[in-house]
């Protein structure tokens, strides 16, 4: 199952969809999902984070492409991109072990 979840800044988890079968592009199951909802009525600098396979926007933050990464800003954007990613997937490790 492609499962779509979220936390908070505090590592509490707050939203999970299942909405189609593993093999699915994140971007097909997010749109299938109420959470793009939710990412598109956030707060003035309010952000959610998202993979390479989903579309940036004014409120879903998501890495540059390699082609477009060229920029120290974009690269340094990335870098801090990543490590909340890691974050992201610990927190999900410590989800899936209890």
């Amino acid at each position: 199952m492609n499962v779509q979840d979220a936390y908070d800044p505090k590592c509490r988890f707050v939203h999970a969809d299942l909405a189609a079968p593993g093999g699915a592009n994140d971007i097909v199951v997010l749109r299938k999902t109420k959470f793009i909802q939710v990412v598109q009525k956030l707060r003035l600098r309010k952000f959610v984070i998202g993979g390479n396979s989903n579309a940036c926007s004014g409120t879903l933050l998501t890495p540059f492409s390699g082609v477009e990464n060229d920029e120290p800003e974009k690269d340094a954007f990335d870098f801090y991109l990543s490590q909340l990613m890691i974050h992201i997937e610990q927190i999900f490790g410590f989800m899936t072990a209890k």
